[in-house]
């Protein structure tokens, strides 16, 4: 398979040189601050994932699905560039895929973290010649990074699911609580972005639109289901 992103193709066709001064120019143009690092292209590594957590843990936020997200599909600044094929999804579902050739779900909604992570490994890859000349430092040293994007969507993630329905504060059971929503639209069916809007209304009061999206019996459920602090 042929090199799909800038970066995997200066290193595999052009050399060192050439793949230097691509990532120089990705620094002055997009990370400037990464100059301030004696090890400017490690925290330029860790800079693309960052904005690559974040912006996964968006999507998932607003319910995107995309088709075919390979290296070739994601901006090293971070930014959505890419719409087809893709789609917000209605009824949400975990393994919810867009694109009719996916048949074993490699993008499915709840693989795009997995994805997102692999794609970075490969231009992690791709950055080795820049990180050390020994070959297993300069592994260790973007397996470090590589490593770190777990946490950092977790963190986007979460503040994201916190901010829909209001929550102000982080509290522990947060990811429990992301988790048991979700289980329930999953098993009813409910819709992703009416959902979403609604839990303000079940903020206030545990019936309305809240019961129309996830049934009669998760209305009871409400309040738990956005944990006690949301009436804090």
């Amino acid at each position: 398979m042929p090199p799909r992103s800038g970066c995997e193709y200066k290193a595999a066709r052009q050399g060192t040189d050439a793949l230097q001064h691509l990532a120089d120019d990705v620094v002055a143009r997009h990370y400037p601050e990464a100059t301030a690092s004696d090890r400017r292209y490690r925290a330029l590594l860790g800079a693309v994932i960052a904005r690559q957590a974040g912006l996964v843990a968006r999507w998932l936020g607003v319910g995107i699905i995309y088709g075919v997200m390979n290296t070739g599909h994601m901006s090293i600044t971070g930014e959505t560039i890419d719409y087809g094929p893709c789609a917000f999804m209605d009824a949400f579902h975990p393994g919810r895929v867009y694109n009719s050739t996916d048949r074993h779900g490699r993008y499915a909604y709840g693989n795009q973290p997995r994805i997102a992570q692999w794609n970075l490994s490969r231009l992690a890859q791709s950055l080795l010649p820049l990180f050390d000349e020994e070959p297993d430092k300069a592994i260790e040293e973007a397996q470090g990074a590589i490593d770190g994007f777990p946490e950092r969507f977790e963190h986007a993630y979460l503040a994201g699911f916190r901010a829909k329905p209001g929550l102000v504060e982080a509290h522990e059971g947060d990811a429990e609580l992301s988790d048991t929503r979700l289980q329930a639209m999953s098993e009813t069916d409910a819709d992703f972005t009416n959902t979403v809007r609604a839990l303000w209304d079940a903020a206030v009061r545990a019936d309305g639109p809240f019961r129309a999206e996830l049934g009669e019996d998760a209305a009871p459920n409400a309040r738990r289901a956005l944990g006690a602090h949301a009436w804090q």
